[in-house]
């Protein structure tokens, strides 16, 4: 008696084997038009089983892209100084610190002087300078100076502004013991 007789005959075996061939061949074609993202639980898709090179920045999420991006380093050290540019064009004189300036000789009378109206002698060591101009808003400089070039010796000068008008500043001259004294002296008002 034969083996098979209780079994299915070789056809059918044979059908049977074909059929299982082509439904696991089209099967897993078919399967994959079937699963989709919401069938697919969490984390089980790995690195492992994705293809390289498959995955693109169209395909990541904004938050995934964000921590991807490169943070910013520490500032390197300074690189070497460049070769020095050609030198430039000559500039324009510019104007003078002051055109409002004197000096005057210890009797008053005016030895040199710019955008001056008068000088003129008061008490002892005490003059007063009249400019062209208000002055009063600006900034004095007043010194004993010379009006030749001997030596003026010692001794200093304090200046303010007048009271015989915002074009005018007085002088007071002094020896080196701090007395008023009549002295050569220069000054500039700064505007």
């Amino acid at each position: 008696m034969s083996r098979f007789t209780n079994a299915a005959s070789p056809a059918a075996l044979i059908i049977s084997a074909m059929a299982l061939t082509i439904s696991l061949s089209a099967g897993g074609a078919y399967a994959a038009t079937l699963i989709g993202t919401s069938q697919l639980k969490n984390s089980s898709v790995t690195s492992a089983k994705i293809k390289d090179k498959t995955i693109t920045t169209k395909d990541l999420s904004t938050a995934a892209k964000k921590s991807l991006a490169a943070k910013t380093g520490p500032a390197g050290a300074t690189g070497p100084a460049g070769t020095p540019g050609a030198p430039g064009a000559a500039g324009q004189d510019g104007a003078d610190a002051t055109a409002l300036w004197a000096v005057v000789r210890s009797s008053g009378a005016l030895r040199r002087s710019s955008s001056v109206v008068s000088s003129a002698p008061g008490t002892a060591g005490v003059y007063v300078v009249t400019f062209t101009r208000n002055v009063s808003g600006c900034s004095f400089i007043a010194t004993v100076g010379g009006d030749t070039t001997a030596s003026p010796g010692i001794g200093y000068a304090t200046v303010r502004t007048s009271t015989t008008g915002q074009d005018a500043v007085a002088i007071t001259t002094y020896n080196k013991d701090g007395v008023p004294t009549d002295r050569a002296f220069h000054i500039a008002v700064f505007c």
